[in-house]
């Protein structure tokens, strides 16, 4: 039964990796599922081997050279070579979460002790704002990854949200 649900598990990441693969190679939108499926994987699969997964450019920049002399010394003792390179030297693609999908996850997941004991409408009146801010950057800067948001969006926003706070004409007065 165990056996079983694993390679239910690993047979639905493998299609993934296909889907994903096959995707982007034709230019096709990529499933952020099966990427973010992949990726979940692939950390799971690092701390099998005893090691953290880290995106090749963050464990190349660590400059720690006794870790990534241990993990290439763990691919070469393993039974698939090619796959435990692609987890222990971090190539597995990163999902890339949108502002809208991290707004998501910190209203429902990393919020949770902020709503306790709210009435049944509080939430609603506690999120909206936030949803707001988010759907106002959306318009002005796209729904960026978080990796992408850069000083000068940031700088776009504030910019905006000044001139909306105080239009030209109420300046001028001052």
């Amino acid at each position: 039964m165990i056996a079983r649900e694993k390679r239910d598990r690993l047979a639905d990441a493998d299609e993934a990796l296909w889907r994903t693969s096959y995707a982007g190679l034709n230019g096709l939108e990529v499933d952020l599922g099966a990427t973010r499926q992949r990726h979940k994987i692939a950390k799971a699969r690092a701390l099998a081997l005893g090691f953290s997964f880290k995106p090749i450019d963050e464990l190349l920049a660590s400059d720690n050279l006794v870790d990534i002399v241990e993990r290439v010394e763990a691919i070469a003792k393993a039974d698939d070579p090619v796959a435990e390179a692609k987890v222990l030297l971090g190539t597995v693609k990163v999902a890339k979460v949108t502002i809208r999908e991290a707004l998501e996850l910190f209203l429902t997941t990393l919020t949770i002790g902020e709503r306790n004991g709210k009435s049944p409408d509080q939430p609603r009146k506690w999120r909206l704002p936030k949803r707001r801010a988010v759907e106002h950057f959306v318009s002005l800067c796209g729904n960026l990854s978080m990796y992408e948001i850069e000083r000068a969006h940031a700088r776009k926003f504030y910019e905006w949200w000044g001139k909306r706070l105080f239009p030209a004409d109420v300046v001028e007065r001052f």
